[in-house]
């Protein structure tokens, strides 16, 4: 019994690591031929390996092993619940339509992808993690990511000097298909720090520096004087480093956090109407983000080729529910039907998933698929109210899901929403 209790001590470790190395991207790539589209390898295809796959992978056997030694029951308790026979039937339903898939290979890897990190997400929740603790390693990646940012962005390319073991690319501001912006007639690189792209980061630093706002309003007691001090000033570096991402949608989540914090504040907690009034500001703007590039096309030339190119993506995603509208087109396979719907690709950087989450999903899952995503998510929400967080952070999360699609496509990103998710899920005690 004390040995069982090592190993589950031994997981929570592993998670607090996980949780630290959360923004670094350092991993094997696998080169398959299912990883390409008309003959060039596509990032979002490739097999990767992770170093925080790794750690998963012990995280989720600790907590297993420590469930089967302590519980004679475990297992059959386990399996007769209802949230297991609810993901059993969904995650049995993906993998069949993804089966059907054109690209039998990367519908399998992805689906391999989302039993692991529901995996990770039932772990965490057996952890039951100290939230003290992961605000003060959430403090720890924005503090030093943004210096790496700030690097960067003074440099105008990467730092190099080991990073590389951190995931940090090798570029310049002229390398071709690295993002910059201009200002005052200059041109200047929009910092990576570890992640694959500027809006990761800034995303990243916006969900994070909420959260870290959020402790130290609440949760101030529990942290010593110099802690307070170490967390107010990597929400004050932070805030800097995501105005240089340039990240727009995560500037519109980090004001909207704000403004929910000042409200929260004011009465203590959020009303307990605004799990309703969330869930009908994000099916309003769900639709208004299919319906504005749909029927207003011209509101998208406003923002130059970067708001088309989403628009375009947007497009197909329509496209392709109107020719599998109940199963979808299978997991990790918008990208490969992209080439039969865009016949005039005049580059590869079009072979990117749609910018929202909730159109990727339903463009591969199908109305079906998309049904049980949506019933998953009112049942978080539902939990949400007598977590330690609240509603705020999964509010936030799934809104930014409606401008990009790293959260579900990107593993800094999908470690990021299993993180909320699971703490948004563990009861305030």
């Amino acid at each position: 019994m004390v040995y069982n209790g090592v190993v589950m001590r031994m997981a929570a470790s592993l998670f607090y690591l996980l949780v630290l190395f959360l923004p670094t991207q350092l991993g094997l790539h696998f080169f398959l031929p299912f990883s390409q589209i008309e003959g060039v390898p596509i990032d979002y295809l490739i097999p990767t390996l992770y170093f925080t796959d790794l750690l998963v992978i012990c995280i989720v056997v600790g907590v297993l092993y420590h469930k089967f030694c302590t519980q004679k029951k475990f297992l059959t308790s386990f399996i007769q619940s209802k949230s297991f026979v609810f993901l059993l039937v969904g995650v049995t339903y993906v993998l069949a339509t993804s089966l059907m898939s054109v690209n039998v290979g990367a519908a399998v890897y992805k689906w391999v992808k989302i039993i692991e990190f529901l995996l990770l997400g039932w772990a965490i929740v057996q952890i039951r993690p100290n939230i003290k603790t992961v605000l003060l390693l959430l403090g720890v990646g924005v503090f030093f990511e943004s210096l790496i940012a700030f690097g960067q962005f003074y440099l105008g390319r990467s730092i190099g000097f080991g990073l590389w073991w951190l995931g940090e690319r090798s570029f310049y501001a002229s390398t071709p298909g690295i993002t910059t912006f201009s200002y005052d007639g200059a041109l200047y690189l929009r910092p990576y720090a570890t992640f694959p792209h500027p809006n990761v980061l800034g995303g990243f630093l916006a969900l994070s520096i909420v959260a870290l706002l959020w402790g130290l309003t609440y949760l101030k007691k529990l942290f010593e004087k110099n802690e307070q001090i170490f967390l107010t000033l990597s929400c004050v570096i932070g805030m800097v480093a995501l105005l240089l991402t340039v990240s727009r949608a995560a500037w519109i989540v980090f004001i909207l956090g704000i403004f929910l914090l000042g409200v929260e504040s004011m009465k203590r907690r959020l009303p307990p109407v605004f799990i309703s009034v969330s869930l009908w500001i994000l099916g309003m703007s769900f639709l208004s983000s299919i319906l504005i590039p749909l029927f207003f096309p011209q509101l998208l030339t406003m923002g130059g080729n970067h708001w088309m190119e989403r628009g375009t993506l947007l497009w197909a995603a329509t496209q392709m529910v109107s020719l599998s509208p109940f199963i979808g087109v299978g997991l990790n396979n918008f990208l490969v039907n992209l080439p039969s719907l865009l016949t005039n690709i005049s580059s590869y950087s079009i072979f990117q998933p749609v910018h929202n989450i909730y159109m990727l999903i339903l463009s591969e899952t199908g109305f079906i698929g998309f049904c049980f995503f949506l019933i998953a998510l009112y049942g978080l929400y539902q939990k949400s109210n007598r977590s330690i967080f609240g509603p705020l952070l999964l509010f936030l999360l799934l809104f930014l899901g409606l401008f990009d699609h790293y959260l579900i496509t990107l593993q800094q990103g999908q470690l990021l929403f299993v993180l909320i998710a699971s703490l948004t899920y563990i009861k305030k005690t």
